[in-house]
């Protein structure tokens, strides 16, 4: 066998979502901060990384456009942000109650394009707020 290694699709990730919430309930502040890693020995340019997040079964950013044309180094990371804002117009009547609970889920499903590839990307998790 040669010691070249065949190519491997980028892998796609939330590392960190930035969570505060006011003090009142009335309002928090979610970062999505998403990580894109190319473990291949060659660099990939994206051509388009789009994301739809839904927190709590409510849709807060549709077909979000994080990145048109980023490169990614051999061996190396990208990360994109995507800043939400959650309070009584996104989930009404019930975000005081979702903040008091230390925990949301979350999904996230959309598709990043590289080359004349173009990879599904669907990531589940939970957000967790720091103590009140």
């Amino acid at each position: 066998p040669s010691g070249v290694a065949a190519p491997v699709l980028p892998v796609i990730r939330v590392r960190h979502v930035e969570a505060t919430r006011e003090g009142d309930l009335r309002s928090a502040e979610l970062d999505f901060r998403f990580e894109v890693r190319n473990d291949n020995f060659f660099g990939i340019k994206l051509s388009s990384f789009v994301a739809s997040v839904t927190v709590e079964g409510v849709e807060m950013a549709t077909d979000q456009v994080l990145t048109n044309g980023e490169k990614v180094a051999a061996n190396q990371s990208v990360i994109f942000e995507l800043p939400l804002e959650m309070d009584n117009e996104t989930h009404p009547k019930k975000v005081r109650k979702l903040l008091r609970r230390g925990n949301l889920g979350y999904r996230v499903v959309g598709k990043i394009r590289y080359h004349d590839i173009e990879q599904p990307v669907e990531l589940v998790g939970e957000v967790q707020f720091p103590e009140l």
